[in-house]
C-alpha cells in the first residue's frame, strides 16, 4: 500500500495573518499554493487542491507559465460540506480520488495544509518511509517531540476511512484529534528544521518560517 494521490488544503480563513496563506508570497516570487503546486508535480501523482472556491483555480493559472499542463495535472475540488472545516475537505478529496480511480479506493492521500514550508516530495519520502515499515495503520502524522504537538494536517489518511468520515462528519463534528482517536495512528516525527516551517498563523510566523526555510533550502544544496 502507498500514498496515491496529494491533497492541498488551502480553504483556510488565515484571520491572522491578515490574507489567505495560499497567496503568501515566497522570496523566489512565487505564492505558497504555487510553491506547494509544483513540489507535488515531482511526484507525479494526482494532485488536489480544496479552496473552497476561492481563488486557485485563477491563481495557479495565472501563475504557471505551462497553464494546459497545470489544469491537466490539478483538480479543484469542493468540501464535502461547505466550510467543514479540514475533514471536509478531507473526505471531498477522497471522493473525488474514487470516481476518478472508478474502482474500490486503496493507499492513502498526503494531505497537506496550506501553512506549512515543507515540501511536498520531501514529506512524501518520510511518510512512504513509514508506511512501508509501520503497516496498516490507519493514519500517519508528524509530530513534534519538543513541543508535544501533533500535526494531523500533515499526514497520510487511508482512502477506507471514507464511510467513517463521512459519518463523523453528519454528526456535526468537526475536531481532526477526535476523530483519530479511535484509530490506529502512527506518528512520524518531526525534524527539529522542520519546526517553524511546519505552522505559521501570523506574519511574523511566516517570517521565522522563511528564514529556517532558507537555510534548510541551503543544506539540500550542499
Amino acid at each position: 500500500m502507498t500514498i496515491a494521490a496529494i491533497l492541498i488544503i488551502a480553504g483556510g480563513h488565515s484571520r491572522r495573518m491578515g490574507q489567505p496563506k495560499a497567496l503568501l508570497t515566497l522570496p523566489s516570487g512565487k505564492t505558497l499554493l504555487s510553491h506547494h503546486v509544483d513540489c507535488a508535480k515531482r511526484l507525479n501523482l494526482p494532485i488536489l487542491v480544496g479552496d473552497n472556491d476561492k481563488f486557485a483555480h485563477a491563481l495557479i493559472r495565472e501563475n504557471d507559465k505551462n497553464c494546459d499542463d497545470c489544469a491537466n495535472n490539478v483538480a479543484f475540488i469542493k468540501d464535502y460540506i461547505k466550510d467543514a472545516g479540514a475533514l471536509s475537505c478531507l473526505l471531498g478529496a477522497m471522493n473525488h480520488y474514487a470516481q476518478l480511480s472508478k474502482q474500490v479506493p486503496d493507499g492513502y492521500i498526503l494531505a497537506v495544509s496550506c501553512d506549512s514550508l515543507i515540501d511536498i516530495d520531501k514529506l512524501y519520502v518520510r511518510f512512504e518511509r513509514a508506511i512501508c515499515s509501520q503497516t496498516n495503520q490507519d493514519v500517519y502524522y508528524l509530530f513534534d517531540t519538543i513541543a508535544d504537538k501533533d500535526y494531523p494536517l500533515l499526514g497520510a489518511y487511508r482512502l477506507s476511512l471514507m464511510s467513517e468520515l463521512q459519518a463523523y462528519l453528519a454528526q456535526g463534528e468537526r475536531a481532526v484529534m477526535k476523530f483519530l482517536k479511535d484509530k490506529r495512528c502512527q506518528k512520524i516525527l518531526m525534524p527539529k528544521a522542520w519546526v517553524s516551517c511546519a505552522n505559521f498563523n501570523t506574519p511574523q510566523e511566516f517570517a521565522q518560517a522563511l528564514q529556517d526555510f532558507a537555510l534548510i533550502e541551503q543544506d539540500n544544496q550542499k
